[in-house]
């Protein structure tokens, strides 16, 4: 949606850099304490940042303590709903201060600003209603605007066409945007048909089909794209559709528009991945000043994150897919007269992007003046390159890198520029290259923002703006000695550039969670903004410790080992907290705000926690094979690094595919003492038809089944297959079907939202069965996640009072459990 915005509260965790690793514990400050429950309950948040494109003012949001939070049923949106909005001036020493007036409430987002700078979009989360108003910079008054704009997070909603004019998505629906209602509006509509089969006044059906009777099933509904003269406050309709994405050109002339088609049948040649694209796309171009709408191509399917205009706004680069899967099809170029041009690409296969959850993600593909270039390899290579397709053929721009860069962070003139091989690069079109920056070590500054297309994020280089990256040290720098460094942050500092220009960053700073926000120039001088979370400074977190071993290939690997932060007597008991299939790394933030497997919770209890690297395969391979052997063997590894933990105090402690792991575990040895899982998978091949229970009470918006069959078949389930295709590598792998050899007592949560519920239960009656010991919780209006504050202190206190009565500590004194919820135990209120 913006260059100059990011995010912050899903971009951290992506972009903040540890500066100084230690791998012992440090020695404790004479005022440390432990962490407690309502430390991490309490804690505030900034979210995104925005420099307006004068570089005058600098608007930031920030979120209130998570205890204090409006709604948990908002998802995403959670903290959105709790914003307040500040101001800076960038050479102003005097204090930010709130954007709106007070009469506005909170809830507010940061949008675009115009093109001037003169006006600034504003979203708004209050009373279960998604707005967007206009504020005006000269009086400071927004004006809300009579739509009902889209929530963003999977096409672009809305663009600036002037200062005085918008191009948007009109929902026409007072609900809220599918990405922050999409359950919240679902449990309404259980309620509603509650009340209908109670009363018996009309029917409280649902109903969906497949192959000819693929038309039961219903569809999201129609949008407009609108333009609105905020002078004149006239609204038209440019054109009617299910659409998700829009882009003008750069002429400001045209809107290519992206809308969704029907369900394409489900290839029956290989395993349904979880993210497949579920539905066709079509693109349509529509002229703004005569809105004529043309369709080119006869509506083809096109990919659905790439959506490029031209520089000279005369066509929009797009990949038709083909039939063959997801590197078959044509890049090609869609003309506002309905033309379709293809290009030749010589052989070479697109970057599709697949991962292990994702066979089709995009095809990266930007212009370079007239010609496309993409990011692509020979068949039968596995090194991707950017080539620029010419006429005569293909021009390879990153060849002789030690790695081409993922994407082209800035197009300038008939120039490319991305980073790679740790500096910033310029790509001319001949084939020729220079390196920009004089220091190495660099890494792309790609802002995330959750408003925005995932295709901004792939496939949209920002138009002459200034290169940046950022250096090992988490600091922007820009391109050739233009910017000074100044001071370089101190130890155990972790930054996050939040917003910058050419000339000045927003920095978000983190130091033993206390969460600074400044603004430092290029000229190496700083401002400090705000700062949050200030309590936190004394609090004593564990650090991590390396604990070398293994893997199953002989290969080294490093796990990481974090000790209690409270005395214990004797041995330590050892909490291992697994997620099979990735490759453990060092906590950055201490405080990271986790609801979920908060494990500085359990050092502060007395508890040692292990993070263990244990790689695993996907399909062929089965993910139950071995599992609790290569576990075991990282665990040994850390007992004998580590005399001080006990052996024979092992715990397990697991969310998602690790609470399926857990369960895996527990079929396979009685070494560990207890086991707690959250969100568990028990029976894969129930897994692999459940519907999600927001798509069974509103099928409206795809069918939730297709992410859950695709995990079970190609992505972390790894059967392959359907279960008819190979049953007994269903019964295998499923912990359900091994009940039998489970010993050691368990501890399942799971929310009553979530898929998987009746799974929970299947174990739980599984164990009850053989008078087994089992605690079951269910969180009801919970997803897959714990969101409310008063289920994450029950959720915590069950946790703690389990390990206690199966494995706990021997305390030296005081609270065994190390939460604390009383008043004069609680930290003070966070505050900027």
């Amino acid at each position: 949606m913006r260059h100059l915005i990011v995010r912050a509260a899903s971009a951290l965790s992506l972009a903040l850099v540890l500066l100084c690793g230690h791998t012992s514990a440090a020695a404790q400050p004479a005022n440390s304490r432990l962490y407690t429950l309502d430390d991490l309950l309490n804690q505030a948040a900034f979210g995104g940042a925005s420099i307006d494109p004068t570089d005058r003012w600098i608007v930031y949001e920030q979120a209130a303590a998570y205890s204090d939070l409006p709604r948990y049923d908002y998802g995403l949106y959670n903290r959105a709903a709790s914003n307040t909005l500040w101001i800076a001036e960038a050479r102003s020493s005097s204090k930010p201060e709130r954007l709106l007036a007070e009469a506005e409430g909170i809830g507010h987002v940061l949008g675009d600003w115009s093109p001037s700078g003169r006006r600034l979009l504003i979203f708004r989360l209050q009373n279960d209603r998604w707005s967007v108003g206009v504020l005006d910079m000269a009086t400071r008054d927004v004006r809300w605007l009579d739509v009902d704009p889209d929530g963003g997070g999977f096409g672009r909603i809305v663009q600036w066409r002037t200062d005085d004019e918008l191009i948007l998505i009109d929902r026409r629906s007072d609900t809220l945007p599918f990405v922050m209602g999409w359950d919240a509006e679902a449990m309404v509509l259980t309620r509603d048909r509650w009340r209908r089969q109670a009363t018996g006044t009309e029917t409280s059906a649902t109903l969906m089909g497949s192959g000819r009777f693929g038309a039961d099933t219903p569809v999201s509904p129609d949008v407009d794209i609108v333009r609105i003269d905020l002078n004149t406050g006239e609204k038209s309709v440019l054109s009617t559709g299910r659409f998700v994405d829009l882009e003008l050109s750069p002429d400001r002339t045209f809107v290519a528009a992206m809308s969704q088609g029907a369900m394409p049948p489900v290839d029956q040649d290989r395993p349904l991945w979880p993210v497949d694209k579920p539905e066709a796309r079509h693109v349509e171009i529509i002229d703004i000043r005569s809105g004529v709408v043309t369709r080119p191509c006869g509506g083809c399917d096109v990919a659905p994150h790439l959506m490029g205009w031209s520089p000279d706004s005369s066509r929009v680069l797009v990949w038709m897919t083909g039939p063959n899967g997801p590197t078959s099809g044509e890049l090609a170029a869609l003309l506002p007269d309905g033309r379709t041009q293809t290009f030749d690409r010589f052989g070479l296969e697109p970057d599709v992007t697949a991962t292990q959850v994702a066979s089709f993600t995009a095809v990266r593909a930007v212009w370079q003046d007239d010609r496309p270039v993409l990011r692509a390899r020979p068949i039968g290579e596995s090194r991707y390159d950017w080539y620029r397709l010419d006429r005569s053929g293909a021009v390879n721009l990153t060849a002789g890198l030690a790695l081409s860069p993922g994407r082209m962070d800035v197009a300038q003139g008939r120039d490319l520029i991305g980073v790679a091989d740790g500096a910033i690069w310029r790509f001319r079109p001949n084939g020729r290259r220079e390196r920009l920056s004089p220091t190495s070590n660099l890494r792309g500054f790609a802002p995330f923002d959750v408003l925005d297309a995932p295709r901004v994020r792939y496939n949209e280089p920002s138009i002459g703006a200034t290169p940046l990256a950022i250096n090992e040290n988490g600091r922007l720098v820009g391109q050739g000695s233009t910017w000074r460094l100044g001071q370089e942050p101190g130890d155990e500092e972790l930054v996050a550039p939040l917003a910058a220009t050419g000339r000045q960053v927003v920095e978000e700073t983190v130091r033993n969670g206390v969460r600074t926000l400044a603004l430092r120039r290029s000229d190496g001088s700083s401002r400090h903004l705000a700062t949050l979370n200030a309590y936190l400074g004394d609090v004593d977190f564990a650090e991590p410790i390396a604990v070398t071993h293994t893997g199953p290939s002989g290969e080294a690997l490093t796990s990481w080992l974090y000790l209690p932060t409270r005395s214990v007597e004797g041995p330590i008991p050892l909490v291992v907290l697994a997620y099979p299939g990735r490759v453990s790394r060092p906590q950055r933030d201490p405080a990271e705000f986790m609801t979920e497997l908060n494990f500085q919770q359990l050092t502060a209890a007395g508890y040692a926690v292990l993070t263990p690297s244990v790689p695993r395969p996907f399909f062929p391979g089965e993910p139950g094979t071995g599992l609790a052997d290569q576990l075991l063997t990282v665990v040994d590894a850390a007992l004998e690094q580590h005399p001080e933990l006990d052996s024979d105090r092992l715990i397990y402690w697991g969310q998602s595919f690790g609470g399926y792991s857990g369960l895996v575990v527990s079929t396979q040895t009685t070494r560990f003492r207890s086991i707690v899982v959250q969100a568990v998978v028990s029976n894969l091949s129930e897994k692999w038809g459940e519907f999600a229970p927001w798509n069974r009470a509103d099928p409206r918006w795809g069918i939730s089944m297709r992410h859950d069959a695709g995990w079970a078949e190609a992505s972390q389930g790894a059967m392959g297959g359907p279960p008819w295709s190979d049953p007994d590598r269903y019964v295998r792998n499923s912990p359900l079907f091994n009940a039998g050899a489970i010993e050691t007592p368990i501890l399942v949560m799971q929310g009553e939202r979530d898929m998987g519920l009746g799974q929970a239960e299947s174990l739980f009656t599984a164990l009850w069965r053989q008078n087994k010991d089992v605690r079951f919780v269910t969180w009801w209006g919970e997803g897959h996640t714990v969101e409310s504050v008063a289920n994450l202190r029950e959720m915590y206190r069950h946790i703690l009072t389990w390990l206690e009565e199966t494995a706990g500590p021997r305390p030296q004194g005081g609270d065994p459990s190390g939460l604390s919820s009383g008043a004069a135990n609680s930290p003070p209120r966070p505050h900027s």
